[in-house]
Order: structure tokens, then C-alpha cells, then sequence
């Protein structure tokens, strides 16, 4: 994965920016890590489908890697 090796090598480089703030590759890790945290929390497992209604902004991305390599993080199943 692109990010998380990013994230090993320049956890303070700059991952993406929107209009409102910038996240470092650090940051968008640990919030991609709480949203999977909290998802897994609810009762999410890897077979469920989560709808979310998102902007076009850093939030959005932050879910997408969730979707992408997120849950394997917190599921034991």
C-alpha cells in the first residue's frame, strides 16, 4: 500500500489538502485508522456495505482508504 509506506518513509509530508486543511501522511493514517476503529465498534465486518454521504474533501479520501485496507486492521473475523 502506497500510503502506508509513505506514511513509514515521510510521515510529515503532505498526503492531500483540500480547501478547508492539509493532512500529513501520518495524520490521514491515524484517521483512516479511527474511522475503521469506529465502523468495527458499531458491528461493521468486511462483508458489509457502508454507505457514507461525503464532500469532495479530505474526509472523503479518508474513508475511501478506510474502505481499501481499513477494516483488515480491526477485524478478527
Amino acid at each position: 500500500h502506497h500510503i502506508l509506506e509513505s506514511a513509514r518513509r515521510d510521515p510529515d509530508h503532505v498526503a492531500i489538502k483540500d480547501a478547508d486543511s492539509t493532512l500529513t501522511y501520518e495524520r490521514l493514517v491515524n484517521q483512516t485508522a479511527r474511522v475503521g476503529a469506529a465502523l468495527v465498534a458499531r458491528g461493521v465486518v468486511s462483508a458489509d456495505r457502508v454507505v457514507l454521504l461525503l464532500q469532495n474533501s479530505n474526509d472523503y479520501v479518508i474513508t475511501r482508504r478506510w474502505r481499501v485496507y481499513g477494516l483488515a486492521q480491526f477485524s478478527c473475523h
